[in-house]
């Protein structure tokens, strides 16, 4: 959170149903881990928090992890699987560049 709202007083919970995180434990302890939605909550919220934009409500560190991937982190991200719903026989297991699934599409 910014500098301004990390000074109210907020929790964090999940739901449903609605569930009240510890703030003693880590996200592991609290069951979070591989993944799930944390939505932040307060008792008595700031009265600028609703003309906030979502980006103004985040740290500088937590803006810093939305800059945009890269091509080659993209392609590790998010690879295309080989032998995919179009009935194509490919490598097991195997994951194909966007390239290689831009030049297969074009073949047919």
């Amino acid at each position: 959170l910014s500098d301004d709202l990390r000074r109210s007083s907020f929790y964090l919970f999940t739901t449903p149903p609605r569930t009240v995180l510890d703030p003693s434990l880590s996200l592991v302890q609290s069951s979070l881990v591989p993944a799930a939605t944390a939505v932040v909550g307060w008792n008595s919220p700031p009265q600028q928090l609703s003309s906030l934009s979502a980006e103004a409500v985040l740290s500088e560190a937590a803006k810093a992890l939305l800059a945009p991937l890269d091509e080659a982190a993209m392609e590790v991200a998010y690879p295309v699987a080989k032998g995919s719903a179009d009935g194509e026989e490919g490598r097991s297991g195997g994951a194909e560049s966007k390239e290689e699934a831009r030049e297969r599409r074009a073949a047919k």
